[in-house]
């Protein structure tokens, strides 16, 4: 998780996913990793893939002690839905690294 922030906070998108991913497929019920892949989807434009991590997130949040990081994640999804309801998809381009490399978040 900290090498994945690392890459996300130097816009490194591609090492930020493959260090997100690994962190979700080693514990699937590790809600920070979803907060992560959320967060890199975003950036990249892939907003159905954004609302599912961010939702997993939610889903998975331990307490309330991270009710901060969830407010957060709400106003994400919200601006996301009302991105893709007025962009008509879901800003996915086919052929990009990121797509291809995307896991489906379950």
């Amino acid at each position: 998780m900290e090498i994945g922030n690392f890459y996300l906070r130097r816009k490194d998108y591609k090492g930020a996913l493959s260090r997100f991913e690994e962190a979700a497929r080693t514990d699937p019920n590790y809600a920070p990793a979803y907060l992560g892949l959320g967060k890199v989807y975003e950036k990249t434009g892939m907003k159905q893939k954004a609302l599912d991590a961010y939702q997993r997130y939610l889903d998975l949040l331990p307490s309330d002690k991270d009710a901060q990081d969830a407010k957060d994640v709400h106003r994400a999804m919200e601006r996301l839905r009302k991105s893709a309801a007025g962009s008509g998809g879901d800003g996915m381009e086919a052929g990009s690294y990121l797509s291809q490399r995307a896991t489906r978040i379950q």
